[in-house]
């Protein structure tokens, strides 16, 4: 028994302990009073002791009848019972996405890695085959802050209010190839011949990795963070050739570029 219906037992008991005591204690008055109970026959004091223990018996159950009126029925405020409570309670709000090639919509993004930010800790979830991520939010009118990562592709970035929002959500992510582009040429002297050996980097994009010319003058820089179109300053030094440094504004992705070194002993000016 647990303790709810033991404090419900008591108290019906106690009630009834109550109003059997009450009818007792009249009846107790009614045998005191020697003019009336001696002069009553056997027949009619079985008869009085017998209503007096059936009267009793129903004042105790009438009691314990109204405490449980008073305790379990609901009243005209619309108090109802604890397990009423819990069944009208809202259930969860299920925040559902798709992650997306944002230039191939048919393209659904597995695997991504996804944070959805509030005032707790960050829920942090993954997307399965079709793209699909599902999480359970709190508070629906509530904005949160949505992360996506994913190989390939460019991190996103998006607050949002769920409850403005219907149906499955769309996440489109942009492909990391068109913020990375590469560039590739030759390092040659001037008579056309290739330079090997010449360290060829980007001169205003530290974060790209220098490179050293093959054997036969071609170089091929990677991972440069930006689009193919726009123009990067390209430096190319060799020791014992001129200009050193050699430095040059290019586009990207136009094909092959060519970087003309002279030696220190030609006197004829090269453009480089």
């Amino acid at each position: 028994m647990d303790s709810d219906s033991l404090k419900n037992l008591i108290g019906a008991g106690g009630l009834g302990g109550i109003g059997v005591a009450a009818i007792i204690y009249i009846f107790r008055e009614i045998i005191r009073k020697k003019e009336i109970y001696p002069r009553l026959r056997r027949d009619q004091t079985y008869k009085l002791l017998n209503k007096m223990i059936v009267l009793t018996f129903i004042t105790g159950l009438a009691a314990i009848g109204t405490y449980g009126l008073l305790n379990f029925w609901p009243s005209k405020t619309g108090t109802v019972e604890p397990k009423s409570l819990e069944a009208e309670k809202k259930p969860p709000s299920i925040f559902t996405g798709r992650v997306i090639n944002r230039d191939n919509p048919t393209n659904k993004i597995g695997n991504a890695k996804v944070s959805l930010e509030s005032n707790g800790p960050p829920t942090l979830t993954t997307t399965d085959s079709e793209g699909i991520f599902s999480v359970q939010i709190g508070d629906p009118a509530r904005e949160i802050r949505v992360r996506i990562e994913a190989a390939g592709f460019e991190a996103f970035d998006l607050r949002i209010v769920p409850s403005r929002a219907e149906g499955v959500q769309i996440f489109p992510l942009r492909p990391l190839s068109e913020l990375v582009s590469e560039l590739s040429g030759y390092v040659l002297d001037d008579k056309e011949n290739p330079i090997a050996g010449a360290r060829v980097s980007v001169d205003d994009i530290t974060t790209v990795t220098s490179v050293v010319t093959a054997s036969d003058g071609s170089f091929w820089l990677k991972n440069i963070p930006k689009k193919y179109g726009d123009l990067v300053r390209v430096k190319v030094t060799k020791e014992g050739y001129q200009p050193n440094p050699c430095t040059k504004d290019v586009q990207l992705g136009v094909g092959n570029h060519t970087f003309n070194l002279r030696s220190h002993n030609q006197s004829s000016r090269v453009p480089c």
